[in-house]
């Protein structure tokens, strides 16, 4: 959230060619852009950053009261949850106001059950799955987990995951899950449906997925509609 103010600001401050801070200056180096030097690189530069940080930023920034919101709201935990909600719908069909009303009451519901379908999910942060995996888990899903592609391979031999989730930058590496993945692709080792969960949803990264013939998503919904899907298709595929 923290990032998506100062990239807000920043975006702001380049329009209006103000002088950018220190700290919107480090916006460009933590995504690998190189910083403008003047007036003139601004734009050309803030379009580059645009390719780096979460491809709904430009689109959520447009929306003076969400902005306003985010400034307000920034540290409360719903305000995640909103986020999360505008990501997983159109622009056009949703307003921010629905949103924001429909997060406030957010219903506790027993969600789909994905019962007996078999997860492989590569992640060296098991902190930040933890609660999608127990939900998983809580619904009939077998989830095992990996955090790095070595031993990755070891489970995919032992469990034959229906499906595999993956993040993308790990130890420090920006493309070890898409360097994982070709490497699975070129070597015929998996041949099921695969995703990239990230916290980082970028047009760079998009692209880098489209390529692969994958899905990513920085959304949990999004996530959780995936294998929702996905069960119901090895479902049909066993009564056909």
């Amino acid at each position: 959230m923290h990032e998506f103010l100062t990239y807000s600001q920043l975006r702001s401050n380049t329009h209006l060619g103000r002088e950018l801070s220190r700290e919107q200056l480090e916006l460009f180096d933590s995504r690998g852009v190189r910083p403008p030097t003047s007036d003139q690189e601004a734009l050309a530069a803030l379009h580059r950053l645009e390719e780096e940080v979460p491809s709904e930023f430009p689109i959520l920034v447009k929306d003076a009261e969400l902005v306003t919101l985010a400034q307000r709201l920034s540290k409360m935990p719903t305000f995640e949850q909103l986020l999360d909600r505008l990501q997983s719908h159109p622009m056009a069909t949703r307003t921010t106001r629905d949103l924001i009303e429909e997060v406030a009451a957010l219903p506790a519901s027993e969600g789909p059950s994905y019962d007996g379908l078999r997860v492989l999910w590569i992640d060296d942060n098991p902190e930040w799955i933890k609660d999608k995996i127990g939900m998983l888990q809580e619904r009939g899903a077998h989830v095992a987990t990996a955090p790095n592609l070595k031993i990755a391979r070891e489970m995919l031999r032992l469990t034959l995951p229906d499906v595999i989730i993956s993040d993308i930058m790990r130890d420090g590496d920006e493309n070890a899950g898409l360097n994982d993945l070709e490497e699975l692709q070129r070597g015929n080792e998996f041949s099921g449906p695969f995703i990239f969960y990230t916290s980082r949803l970028t047009p760079s990264r998009q692209k880098a997925a489209e390529s692969l013939g994958v899905n990513i998503t920085s959304s949990r919904e999004a996530l959780m509609e995936f294998l929702r899907r996905n069960k119901e298709k090895d479902a049909d595929r066993q009564t056909t």
